[in-house]
């Protein structure tokens, strides 16, 4: 086998693409408030702590990071000869606090090679020497640098065992597991795998949105009400894993893929849960009005019964709370919920800060 040696291109289409998705992203991060306000007026700024702003900016940097991350992608090397296969990120020096990335190793070196596939991305997982975890690497989108130097694109192959780099595997007996080749796996394409992607899709994006359309929510005194959120993630995992790897109909799945589709179960129920208990709370337990008191930091509200959890506000409410004197009471509806939880209409204290502000405002 002669040394090749492999680059990876974007296509101009893709590229742009990729600079319309970032662009789609910062105006929704930006667009939403601007448009919540135009809406809602002055008072929709109560909603606007540092939390909130923390998680726009998140996906501002996320939306640049899009095309950037595609064009650092394009520096990369893979090199495969009869000796072994190497990978050279090639990273700017100014990006070196990021960690060493590069990896080189004989072809008797690597073990537990594995293909999995989602439509037309195949990746390779296997293990080299050294390193305790497994190392992945994409089969599609790489072109000879010679080829990629005049302008030619990055050819897609129907069948995996037409890919160069799966060619290179397969001549060194990687492909093949006690006499049986080691067919790519497809996760859209499995009855089963597609089933549990939609599901932890559904519940994933369920969990969200009921989540930010509620205005009730966990008093969160502590990280108790974590629990059950954190044992529907258990619950999930085993259900996921125990069903997958039970598939035998129309074949049996790979070893690791019930154990990775596990763990997207486990995050999806986690989600779900957050959301839905609060929906669950509210059909089974009813809203009892309890005596808090302003205590110092303002935004820090004590209960007269000590059974009762704190409930605590962001620093970015000071100039609402703060009207109050130390000791003032008030009467705050709370909510005792299942699996020991406890939650209140937060939203509704949220308006009142709102027109609070607007108040202030306009004197």
């Amino acid at each position: 086998m002669e040394k090749a040696v492999y680059v990876r291109v974007i296509k101009p289409q893709q590229m742009r693409q990729l600079w319309l998705l970032s662009a789609l992203l910062v105006v929704l991060a930006l667009g939403t408030p601007a448009l919540l306000f135009v809406l809602k007026g002055p008072k929709v700024t109560a909603r606007w702590d540092a939390e909130y702003w923390l998680l726009h900016g998140a996906m501002v940097v996320v939306a640049l990071l899009v095309p950037f991350t595609a064009r650092l992608a394009t520096a990369a090397r893979l090199t495969v000869d009869d000796t072994g296969i190497s990978f050279d990120p090639r990273l700017p020096r100014r990006l070196s606090w990021l960690g060493e990335f590069s990896w080189v190793a004989r072809w008797d070196q690597i073990t537990k090679f594995s293909v999995v596939r989602l439509r037309d991305n195949a990746v390779a997982a296997f293990v080299l020497p050294g390193r305790a975890f497994t190392s992945r690497l994409p089969l599609q989108g790489w072109i000879p640098e010679n080829l990629a130097a005049a302008g030619a694109e990055a050819p897609k192959y129907d069948k995996l065992e037409d890919n160069p780099i799966w060619q290179a595997f397969a001549a060194h007996g990687l492909t093949t597991a006690g006499g049986r080749t080691l067919i790519d796996f497809d996760l859209a394409k499995h009855p089963s795998t597609r089933g549990a992607l939609i599901a932890c899709a559904v519940m994933g994006i369920g969990g969200i949105l009921v989540t930010f359309a509620e205005s009730e929510t966990y008093i969160a005194d502590g990280y108790g009400f974590l629990v059950p959120h954190a044992l529907a993630g258990l619950v999930g995992m085993a259900l996921f894993w125990r069903m997958l790897a039970a598939v035998r109909e129309p074949a049996e799945l790979p070893r690791g893929i019930p154990v990775g589709m596990a763990v997207f179960g486990a995050m999806a129920s986690s989600m779900f849960s957050y959301g839905a208990l609060v929906q669950l709370n509210k059909l089974a337990t009813p809203a009892v009005p309890a005596t808090y008191r302003v205590d110092s930091p303002c935004t820090t509200l004590l209960p007269a019964d000590p059974a009762l959890p704190r409930i605590i506000w962001s620093s970015g409410y000071n100039d609402y709370w703060c009207q109050y004197k130390k000791g003032t009471e008030l009467a705050i509806p709370v909510r005792r919920g299942l699996f020991g939880t406890w939650q209140f209409d937060q939203g509704s204290y949220v308006d009142k800060i709102g027109e609070y502000r607007e108040a202030k405002r306009r004197k």
